[in-house]
């Protein structure tokens, strides 16, 4: 990686189809009890800054901390951060996107990409980082690693990474969060990674996570955040508990 801009080590293989159709399942449709079919697919490059802006809407304003700040320009600076890594996700062909047959309007998005060990993510994440609430979620996430290491944990030099998940308020509802879950699987065995890892932030994503058969490796409740560490103000946090996740394959 560079000091100035966040780049992944990883690198899709040419042989690989892109934009590839992962998934196809069916759901209710947004205005009826019709099933109709959805499909899970790698993010058109081309539909980079459609992507950003619905995980504007949904991702950051239902962001669990987030959600304690009230101020547009807080909002911006995080998300504006988060941009940063998307972008460079963007470049790596791996975000995935829903569709709802016959449309391209965005159902959903998940920005998983390869994280590398010698990539130091979240270093240089959090040193190209502006946003007071950012370098506080990432702060409160060390707190889960202090005693766990993905890669020395489960001997592995890479896994499949998440930098947010988010659906569409319409399409909620239909456990189109699930299906993104499961298709990790699916690019975890095309691409031979063994592990995919994450951090669950809220009481639904930690559900949706477990019902998907992921295991905590480390949880923090969010009241114990408060009564140990009081310089994290996330007292207005409604969920229970934030915690890091994996599955192995």
């Amino acid at each position: 990686m560079t000091n100035d801009k966040i780049k992944f080590s990883w690198i899709r293989p040419t042989s690989v189809e892109y934009p590839k159709i992962w998934h196809t399942f069916k759901a209710r449709d947004v205005d009826s009890d019709e099933l109709v079919e959805y499909r899970i697919q790698d993010l058109p490059q081309s539909r980079a800054e459609d992507a950003f802006q619905h995980m504007f809407e949904g991702y950051v304003q239902d962001q669990p901390i987030i959600q304690q700040f009230t101020e547009l320009e807080d909002k911006l600076e995080y998300y504006n951060d988060f941009k940063l890594a998307w972008q460079a996700i963007v470049d790596q062909k791996l975000p995935l996107v829903c569709f709802k047959a016959g449309s391209d309007d965005i159902v959903g998005m998940h920005f998983i990409f390869v994280c590398s060990r010698k990539d130091k993510f979240d270093d240089v994440f959090l040193n190209l980082s502006r946003s007071r609430i950012t370098k506080m979620v990432f702060s409160i996430a060390n707190l889960l690693y202090e005693h766990f290491n993905v890669y020395d944990h489960y001997g592995v030099e890479e896994y499949l990474a998440s930098h947010g998940l988010s659906v569409d308020k319409r399409y909620r509802g239909r456990a189109i969060g699930d299906e993104f879950l499961k298709t990790r699987k699916l690019v975890c065995q095309e691409f031979g990674i063994k592990v995919t890892h994450s951090m669950f932030s809220s009481d639904y994503s930690n559900r949706n996570a477990e019902r998907c058969g992921f295991v905590t490796n480390a949880e923090i409740r969010y009241e114990d955040i408060v009564k140990t560490h009081p310089e994290f103000d996330v007292s207005k946090v409604r969920s229970t508990a934030m915690a890091i996740k994996s599955q192995v394959y």
